[in-house]
C-alpha cells in the first residue's frame, strides 16, 4: 500500500524522514518500506513524498491512526466552510506535523515491489532477535585524527631492530575514518578560502587491499598505521549548488532552507594534491595521528571483532625523508638505459610496483651487470654468427632472457615491506645476497623456463605489459601474446612494443560508481597517455607512445604502445608504422578509422604468402528489402580454393580430422571469413567488395585469425530463455532440461569412467592426459578420488559448470550447435533455408534436416530468434565439401543473418537447435532498427582523435547496463520482451554494439527507468574462498548490518544517527531489494542448491581420502618394475630442473592471472584446469572470463611442451622430426614422478607435475604392453 505525504519541511534530511516513519511503522512490525521524497512544486519551503509498505491490511490500520482524513464541511454562520482533517496521532518531522494520505496510484504499485518488501520484512524480523545491541559495536562511531602521512616501511641501517616508517608526505588536515568490514573510509577536511566552508576529500581502502593494521604509541602521539597493497581510491566532494534566496527571521537567518541534494556528488581524483601526486603510486602506507589517545582502545576492540582486520600494537621507528622522488627516478632511468631492456624492465618494475625505493634498486645494478656478463660467458656461443665482441648473438639473447627470467621470478617473491617482517631482510647487502643465491639456484631451471616460453607456435611472442590506474603505472610480464601484422613485421624489435591496459586500482575494469564524476580521471589522468605528443609512459629508459588497438582489445580497454625503433637504416615512429599499414585518409570517422587500423592488431594464428595472381575481387550481392532498405547478403564472406586451402592446412599445421574449411582472415585492407570453394581448381582467394575496408599495402601475407575445426556446443543463456518463454515455451520445459543437466553432472562425477568422460566433454586437462589417467588408474584397481589433487581437478571443473548453470543459466542443449556463418555461393538454398554440415573429430559427417531455431548473441528483441528449415544438399554438390559451419541462402529480400540481432558473415557465430521442447510456439518479426549516422569529421582523422575515441568508448560502453535493464524489465513487465520498455532497450543495445564503428554513444537518458527492485536471480550470490586449498561458498553475513541499526533491540527506541544517510560519501546509491521471480529464470535459479550439491559430492569423495602422495607412490612402484633404474637415476637431475621450471611457470601464471589483486595467487588447480574460481562474487566479470580463457591457452601450451620434453627428451617433439628420439620416455617419466616428491625450494610443492609425468608413464607402459603382447602372438603363430 502506498501513502502520499505533504507538508514535510524543506530542511528535513532523508534520514530524518526515514527515522520518523520508522519509529511509527516499527509499532506495526514494519521494518522494510520504500521511501521517496522531492521538492514541492507549489511551495519552495516544503517537500513532498510517498512511502510504500507490503501489507495492505496493516496499511489501513496505519492510515486510521496516522493518516489525515479528508476535510469536512461545517456551517459557520450563514456559510459553509471546509475544516482540514487532523490525524489521531500525527507523524512529526523536524517539529512539524506532516500530512499523510492514501496514494491515488495504489493500483499502479508494482507487484514485484510488494513482494520484495514482504520478503525483506520477514528476513529483518527473523534477524532482529539475533542482532547485537548497538553498544557492542564500537566501530559505528568514526575515529577522529589530526593530520596524516604517506610513506613506506624501510630498514634503517642505524636502527634495524625496529621497523622504520619513512614518511614522504605529511598533511596537517584533520578528518576522521570509519571502520567497516568492507573498507576503511577516510574523510579529510579542508577549508577553501573562496567559499569559507569545508570541502571533503575522501579515501576508500577496501578490506582486501589492507595488508596490515597497527597502533603505535609514540612520544608525539598515538598513531593508526595501515599498509595497503596498492593506492586507495581517492575522491573530492564537488561544490554544492547555492541555495535559493530565502526570507530571513529576526536573527538574520533563513526561515527555511532548500532541501539538500539527495546524494553526494563527488569526483574521482588521482591524488590529494601536487605533493601527494609525486608519491601516491609508490607509497602505500598511511599513518593517522589519533585526536584522542584513548581511542586506541576502541580501535583494538574493533580489530578483535570477527570480520574486521586484525589490529596489532607495535613499536616502530619514524623518520621524515627529504630526498626528491622525481629526481631519484630520473637518475635510475638513466642508469637502466645501459642494461638490456628485458632486465631493466624487471628492475624498474620493483620501483613502480612499490617494492623498493629507487636508490635501493640502484644498489642492485652492480650485481645484475655482473650476473649478465657471467651468463654471457657460461652459455654456448654460436660460432657461425658472432658480433663485434665475439659473443654469439643468439647466446647473448638467451643469456639476457635467463637473467631477466631469474630476476622476474626472484622479484615476484617480494612484496612491499611490512612492519611484522624481520627488518634485517631488507638491508641492501642482504637483498643483493638473496638475489645472487637465487641466480645460482635457479639459473639452470630458468634456462629450461626460457626455452619453454620460447617453445611455441610461430604465432606466439613474449610481450611486456603495463597497467595504468587512476593513481599509478604498474608493469607486468612478459606474457605470451598471439602475433598480429605489426608484431610480425617488426619481430626483431618486440621489446619496443607494450600492451597497456587502463584499469581500476585492483586491476579490474574501471567500474561505474553512482554519484561519482569520473571525468577528471578520464580527461586529466588517462587521456594524456593517449596523445601523440605524450612522453608520460617511460620505463627502463624507453618512452612508449599510443599506437592502436583491435576491436577485441578495445572492449577490454587495452591498447598497443610503441617505442621509436632506430636502426642504421631507418627510424620507425608510430606515425610511420601506421602510414605503412595502408591509406586511411579517405576515412573521416574516428571510430571507423580506428577499427580499420585495428585490423593490423588482430590476433592471428597462422599466415602464408600468396601472389597477386591468386587474388580476385567481385561485387556484393545486394538486394532491396521492405521500405527500400539495402541488404548485403555477402557482407563479410568470401571464398578460398582447394589448392590454396591445402597450403593453409600445411603452413598452419592443421592436422585435425576433419580439417577446417572456414577461416576468419585478414589480408591487406580486407577482413572477414572465407569458405572453401571446391569448384576452383587454381589457388584463388576471392574477396567481395564489402570485405575490403581500406587500401592496404601490397604485401602478400594472408593472415588466419581463427579456424573452425569442430562444432561448438550450444548453451542456453538468460536472454535466449526469456525470449523463448515469452514466445510460448512453458517454464517446465526449461526446468526439465536443467534437471537432466544436473542429473548428468552428478552421474559424471561419481564414477571414474564418467568423471573422465566429463573432463573430456568439458575439454579440461586433455593436454595433460588426465581423462586417460583416471581411466587407467581405475583399470589398475585404484580410484582417482584417493588423491586430493585429482579429486580437486574434477571438483573444480564441476563447480565451474554448476555455477555457470545457476548464475548465467548456461544449460547445454544436446540437440544444437554453435557454428560460424557463410554464404551459399552456389545458389542452391531457397529463402528461409539453411545448411548445417557437422563433423566431430574422428566422426562422420552429418547434416540435420527439418525445422530449427537460430539466433546469435546478444539476443534482446523477440524477433532475434527465427525459425527456419535446415536441408541437406545433393551428394555431388560443392557445398558437401564444407564442414562445421552454417550456410545461409542468397535468395529473398532480406538476408537471414541481418534478422538475427543485426548479424553479418564477418565471423559471426550462430546458435542452431532443434530440441522440440525449446521451439518457439509463435513467430515474431525480426528487428529493423534504423542505422545510426556515424560521427563524420570532414577532415583527416588524427592519432589524437583515435586516442580520444578510445576513452570515449571506455566512458560510454553501456551495453552491460542496458542488458541488465532489459533483463529486469523483461521480468517485471507483463508483456515481457515485447513490452515497449524492452524494445527500447533492444534498440539501444543495437546502437551500443555499433558504437565502436559509428562513434555515436547511446543516449542513456532514453533508457527506461528501472526500479530499485530486482528479481532474485540478479541478487548477489556467494563467492568462493579457498580454505586449506578447498573451495568454500562464502556470503557477506554482515552485508545488511547497518541497514536497520536505527531500531534498538532492547529499548525499541529510534537512533537517528544510525540511519543510512543519503549524503554518506561512501554510500553506493544502488541498494536493491530483491523478490522471488515467478518467471522461468527465477525458477531455474532457485532449483540449484550449489552448497548442497557440493557437500554431497565432497561427502562421497571424502570416503576415499588417503595420504597426500599415497596414490602417486603406488603408481611410482608400479612403474619401477618396468624400467632400468640406473638409467632413471641418471635422468634425475634433468627431472628436477624440468620440475622447478614447470612449477615456476605455473607460479607465474597463478600470480599474473590473479585479476583481483587483493586476492592471493590462484590455486594450482585453478591454473591447471584454466578456470578462475576464487572470486568475491558469483559474478565473473568480462575481464575475469577473458583472463581465464587466456590463462587456459597458456597453461595448455606449457603442459604440451613439458609433456613433449618428457616423451622425447630436452629437444621436445623436434627430436622425432630430426630422428633423435632415444626411446627413454618411461625412464624420464619415472624420474619426473620421483622428482615431484621433492619439496620445492620455496617450500610450496606443486602436485600437477607428478601427475603429468605419471600419465605419460602409464601411457608408455600401456603401449609397451600392447607391443609385447603383439610380439608374443606373432612368435606363437606358424606360417
Amino acid at each position: 500500500m502506498e501513502f502520499y505525504m505533504t507538508d514535510i519541511p524543506a530542511s528535513a534530511r532523508p534520514k530524518q524522514i526515514r527515522a520518523a516513519l520508522g519509529s511509527v511503522l516499527k509499532k506495526y512490525f514494519i521494518y522494510a518500506f520504500e521511501l521517496r521524497q522531492w521538492q514541492s512544486k507549489k511551495f519552495r519551503h516544503l517537500q513532498e513524498g510517498c512511502f510504500t509498505v507490503h501489507d495492505a491490511a496493516i496499511g489501513e490500520e496505519i492510515f486510521r491512526r496516522h493518516g489525515t482524513p479528508e476535510p469536512r464541511t461545517a456551517l459557520r454562520g450563514t456559510r459553509y466552510i471546509k475544516i482540514a482533517g487532523r490525524a489521531q496521532t500525527p507523524v512529526i518531522i523536524s517539529g512539524s506535523a506532516i500530512t499523510i494520505k492514501r496514494s491515488n496510484k495504489n493500483s499502479a504499485v508494482p507487484e514485484h515491489l510488494i513482494r520484495a518488501l514482504g520478503e525483506e520484512n520477514e528476513k529483518v524480523a527473523r534477524n532482529m532477535a539475533n542482532r547485537q545491541p548497538s553498544d557492542k559495536k564500537p566501530y559505528r562511531t568514526p575515529f577522529a585524527f589530526q593530520g596524516f602521512e604517506c610513506g613506506v616501511w624501510t630498514t634503517d641501517p642505524r636502527n634495524f631492530d625496529l621497523p622504520t616508517f619513512s614518511s614522504f608526505y605529511y598533511s596537517a588536515r584533520p578528518g576522521n575514518f570509519k571502520m567497516t568490514r568492507q573498507a576503511i573510509q577516510v574523510e579529510l577536511f579542508k577549508t577553501t578560502p573562496a567559499s569559507g566552508h569545508p570541502v571533503g576529500q575522501y579515501m576508500l581502502c577496501p578490506t582486501g587491499t589492507i595488508r596490515s593494521s597497527i597502533i603505535s604509541n609514540e612520544s608525539t602521539g598515538t598513531y593508526f598505521i595501515i599498509s595497503l597493497r596498492w593506492s586507495p581510491k581517492l575522491y573530492e566532494k564537488l561544490e554544492p549548488a547555492s541555495s535559493p534566496t530565502s526570507p530571513l527571521n529576526g536573527y538574520g537567518n533563513p526561515i527555511f532552507q532548500a532541501p539538500p541534494p539527495r546524494r553526494l556528488n563527488k569526483s574521482r581524483i588521482p591524488s590529494l594534491d601536487e605533493r601527494h601526486a609525486k608519491v601516491v603510486s609508490y607509497c602505500f602506507v598511511y599513518r593517522f595521528k589519533l585526536k584522542e589517545a584513548h581511542e586506541a582502545i576502541r580501535l583494538s576492540t574493533v580489530g578483535s571483532i570477527p570480520g574486521f582486520q586484525d589490529i596489532q600494537s607495535l613499536k616502530i621507528f619514524h623518520q621524515y625523508v627529504s630526498y626528491d622522488f622525481q629526481r631519484s627516478m630520473e637518475g635510475l632511468e638513466e642508469q637502466l638505459r645501459t642494461l638490456p631492456f628485458d632486465v631493466a624492465f624487471q628492475m624498474h618494475s620493483l620501483v613502480l610496483n612499490g617494492v623498493l625505493l629507487p636508490h635501493r634498486v640502484k644498489e642492485l645494478l652492480g650485481v645484475v651487470r655482473r650476473a649478465i656478463q657471467n651468463s654471457y660467458s657460461s652459455v654456448s656461443e654460436v660460432e657461425s654468427n658472432r658480433d663485434s665482441n665475439g659473443i654469439g648473438i643468439n647466446a647473448r639473447e638467451h643469456a639476457t632472457q635467463v637473467v631477466a627470467s631469474v630476476f622476474k621470478s626472484w622479484a615476484g617473491e617480494w612484496e612491499p615491506q611490512l612492519p611484522s617482517e624481520d627488518p634485517q631482510i631488507w638491508l641492501s647487502e642482504n637483498i643483493r645476497k638473496d638475489f645472487l643465491e637465487a641466480l645460482e639456484t635457479k639459473q639452470k631451471s630458468q634456462e629450461y623456463m626460457v626455452r619453454m616460453k620460447f617453445y611455441r607456435k610461430e604465432n606466439q611472442v613474449l610481450i611486456h605489459r603495463m597497467s595504468i590506474t587512476p593513481t599509478g603505472m604498474f608493469p607486468g610480464g612478459p606474457n605470451l601474446e598471439p602475433k598480429n601484422r605489426v608484431l610480425r613485421e617488426y619481430h626483431d624489435y618486440l621489446n619496443h612494443f607494450l600492451r597497456v591496459s587502463l584499469v581500476e586500482e585492483d586491476g579490474g575494469d574501471l567500474r561505474f560508481e553512482s554519484g561519482v564524476d569520473g571525468k577528471y580521471i578520464y580527461d586529466e589522468r588517462f587521456l594524456p597517455f593517449l596523445m601523440p605528443e605524450s612522453n608520460l609512459l617511460k620505463i627502463a629508459g624507453r618512452t612508449f607512445k599510443f599506437l592502436g588497438f583491435s576491436q577485441s582489445s578495445l572492449r577490454s580497454h587495452t591498447a598497443w604502445f610503441m617505442a621509436t625503433i632506430t636502426t642504421p637504416r631507418r627510424t620507425m615512429t608510430v606515425d610511420r608504422v601506421i602510414e605503412l599499414l595502408g591509406d586511411f585518409k579517405s576515412i573521416k570517422i574516428p571510430g571507423k578509422c580506428a577499427a580499420r587500423i585495428g585490423q593490423a592488431f588482430t590476433d592471428t594464428v597462422a599466415n602464408i604468402k600468396i601472389e597477386d595472381f591468386m587474388i580476385a575481387q567481385k561485387r556484393d550481392i545486394i538486394k532491396i528489402g521492405p521500405g527500400g532498405k539495402k541488404y548485403t547478403f555477402s557482407d563479410g564472406c568470401g571464398t578460398v580454393s582447394k589448392p590454396l586451402i591445402e597450403m593453409i592446412w600445411k603452413k598452419g599445421e592443421f592436422t585435425s580430422d576433419p580439417k577446417p574449411t572456414v577461416f576468419q582472415i585478414r589480408f591487406r585492407g580486407a577482413k572477414g571469413v572465407v569458405a572453401l570453394d571446391s569448384t576452383q581448381r587454381d589457388p584463388i582467394l576471392c574477396l567481395y567488395d564489402s570485405m575490403v575496408k581500406f587500401d592496404g599495402l601490397k604485401n602478400r601475407v594472408f593472415e588466419i585469425c581463427r579456424s573452425f575445426t569442430k562444432p561448438l556446443p550450444f548453451y542456453l543463456n538468460r536472454c535466449i530463455i526469456k525470449i523463448l518463454e515469452d514466445r510460448g515455451v512453458p517454464i517446465q520445459n526449461f526446468m526439465d532440461l536443467q534437471g537432466r543437466a544436473l542429473a548428468t553432472l552428478r552421474e559424471r562425477t561419481f564414477t571414474p569412467d564418467s568423471a573422465a568422460h566429463f573432463l573430456d566433454y568439458q575439454n579440461r586437462c586433455t593436454q595433460a592426459n588426465i581423462p586417460f589417467l583416471i581411466r587407467e588408474l581405475f583399470a589398475l584397481g585404484w580410484d582417482y578420488k584417493e588423491d586430493n589433487f585429482l579429486r580437486k581437478v574434477v571438483e573444480f571443473t564441476m563447480l565451474t559448470t554448476l555455477r555457470d548453470m545457476k548464475y548465467r543459466a548456461r544449460i547445454q542443449v544436446d540437440k544444437g550447435f554453435t557454428l560460424v556463418g557463410v554464404l551459399d555461393e552456389t545458389g542452391y538454398l531457397e529463402e528461409g533455408e539453411i545448411y548445417c554440415p557437422i563433423q566431430r573429430e574422428g566422426g562422420k559427417r552429418e547434416a540435420h534436416r527439418g525445422v530449427v531455431a537460430i539466433c546469435r548473441n546478444p539476443a534482446l528483441h523477440p524477433g532475434d530468434i527465427q525459425v527456419v528449415t535446415a536441408v541437406e544438399v545433393p551428394y555431388d554438390w560443392p557445398l558437401r565439401d564444407l564442414v562445421n559451419c552454417v550456410v545461409f541462402s542468397q535468395k529473398g529480400q532480406r538476408d537471414l543473418p541481418s534478422m538475427l540481432s543485426g548479424g553479418d558473415l564477418d565471423g559471426d557465430i550462430f546458435h542452431i537447435w532443434w530440441e522440440p521442447s525449446l521451439m518457439p510456439r509463435f513467430s515474431s518479426p525480426p528487428s529493423d532498427f534504423p542505422a545510426v549516422e556515424a560521427l563524420n569529421y570532414d577532415r583527416d582523422v588524427t592519432q589524437a582523435d583515435i586516442g580520444k575515441f578510445f576513452l570515449d568508448f571506455m566512458e560510454n560502453d553501456k551495453l552491460g547496463v542496458i542488458s541488465v535493464a532489459h533483463m529486469v524489465l523483461a521480468d517485471q513487465e507483463k508483456a515481457g520482451v515485447r513490452s515497449a520498455a524492452c524494445l527500447t532497450c533492444a534498440r539501444m543495445a543495437s546502437q551500443a554494439v555499433d558504437f565502436p564503428k559509428t562513434g555515436v554513444p547511446v543516449r542513456m537518458s532514453e533508457l527506461p527507468r528501472t526500479p530499485k527492485v530486482r528479481p532474485d536471480f540478479l541478487a548477489p550470490g556467494p563467492g568462493v574462498k579457498f580454505i586449506n586449498g578447498n573451495p568454500n561458498l562464502v556470503t557477506d553475513e554482515y552485508e545488511d548490518e547497518f541497514k536497520y541499526e536505527w531500531l534498538d533491540v532492547e529499548t525499541g527506541q529510534i537512533d537517528l544517527s544510525k540511519f543510512d544517510d543519503a549524503d554518506d560519501p561512501f554510500k553506493s546509491g544502488t541498494d536493491f531489494r530483491y523478490y522471488k521471480s515467478d518467471k522461468a529464470l527465477g525458477h531455474l535459479f532457485r532449483e540449484i542448491d550449489e552448497e548442497k550439491f557440493i557437500k554431497t559430492w565432497e561427502d562421497n569423495a571424502a570416503r576415499f581420502e588417503r595420504g597426500p602422495n599415497d596414490l602417486l607412490r603406488k603408481v611410482q612402484e608400479y612403474m619401477v618394475r618396468s624400467v632400468d633404474m640406473e638409467v632413471m637415476l641418471g635422468l634425475y637431475g634433468f627431472a628436477q630442473d624440468l620440475r622447478i621450471s614447470y612449477e615456476n611457470n605455473i607460479r607465474d601464471l597463478s600470480h599474473n592471472y590473479a585479476i583481483n589483486r587483493n586476492n592471493d595467487a590462484l590455486e594450482e588447480v585453478e591454473v591447471f584446469i584454466g578456470a578462475i574460481i576464487g572470486t568475491e562474487s558469483h559474478r565473473l566479470s568480462r575481464i575475469v572470463r577473458d583472463s581465464a580463457e587466456e590463462m587456459r591457452g597458456e597453461v595448455t601450451r606449457l603442459i604440451s611442451h613439458v609433456a613433449a620434453i618428457i616423451r622425447f627428451g630436452s629437444e621436445g617433439s623436434s627430436a622425432v622430426r630430426d630422428g633423435n628420439y632415444d626411446g627413454l620416455t618411461l625412464e624420464r617419466a619415472l624420474a619426473c614422478v620421483q622428482a615431484s616428491f621433492t619439496a620445492r625450494e620455496d617450500d610450496e610443492g606443486g602436485s600437477s607435475f607428478g601427475w603429468i609425468a605419471a600419465a605419460i608413464g602409464l601411457k608408455e607402459l600401456s603401449k609397451r604392453t600392447v607391443v609385447s603382447s603383439l610380439a608374443d602372438n606373432l612368435r606363437g603363430m606358424r606360417f
